[in-house]
């Protein structure tokens, strides 16, 4: 399992690429997605899709949850509460 650090991280890596002009000392978990951060509700969705693919979590995540999140820490509980498959093993 993924940990809630690691969900953080990953998102902050994606935001910089959704949002170019943000820093990592920009980003932390009671930032507004909206205000602070600039994301609209396409670039939601953009981050939606890289965390998905970064995650392993692809088609797993409700879109509507997640574009209702308020701050990047809302984000990471939605991600957090996602059932993943169970791997194949080899």
């Amino acid at each position: 399992m993924t940990s809630r650090d690691e969900v953080f991280d990953v998102l902050v890596q994606n935001l910089m690429q959704v949002n170019p002009a943000l820093s990592p000392q920009d980003i932390n978990g009671e930032r507004s997605l909206v205000a602070d951060l600039g994301l609209d509700s396409f670039a939601r969705v953009e981050l939606l899709v890289l965390a998905e693919e970064t995650l392993g979590l692809a088609r797993h995540v409700d879109p509507r949850s997640f574009i209702g999140a308020r701050t990047l820490d809302d984000l990471v509980e939605q991600l957090m509460a996602t059932e993943l498959p169970t791997p194949v093993q080899r």
